[in-house]
């Protein structure tokens, strides 16, 4: 469970360091306030990693319970993406979301989900060599 979760919280912390590095470099006020608000971003994602990890470990006990709640999944999985676009770096990162049916609503749970999105963003961007195109249908 331990090499779980320091799988988990590498992504954030990266993205803090880069987030970091980035406005050190700049005096632009824009860009400081959007690193700043995806540097709050990540500290919230900190704080739900510990949480899932005590659910992970309530889990071993017993049976988990989801908390399903309806999203419109586009602008989900956009917003999914767009919070891994620091750790892809040069790489290209593509949402497509051609294929759903406009509006399209599905049920997920938002604590878990994000982090199977996130497993999946981390481990493309690390073998990748040019593109990540994420899409849905």
């Amino acid at each position: 469970m331990s090499s779980a979760i320091s799988h988990e919280l590498r992504t954030p912390i990266a993205r803090l360091r880069f987030a970091l590095e980035m406005l050190a470099e700049t005096d632009d006020a824009g860009e400081r306030e959007r690193l700043w608000r995806m540097m709050e971003a990540d500290l919230d994602e900190l704080d739900g990693l510990i949480d899932s990890s005590l659910a992970y470990a309530r889990f071993e006990r017993e049976q988990p319970e989801l908390h399903l709640s309806a999203v419109e999944i586009a602008p989900w999985l956009e917003e999914q993406v767009e919070a891994s676009r620091l750790l892809a770096r040069k790489l290209e990162l593509q949402v497509d979301n051609s294929a759903l049916p406009p509006l399209l609503r599905v049920k997920l749970d938002r604590k878990s989900m994000p982090y199977a999105i996130t497993n999946l963003l981390r481990n493309a961007i690390k073998y990748a060599m040019a593109r990540v195109r994420v899409s849905a249908e």
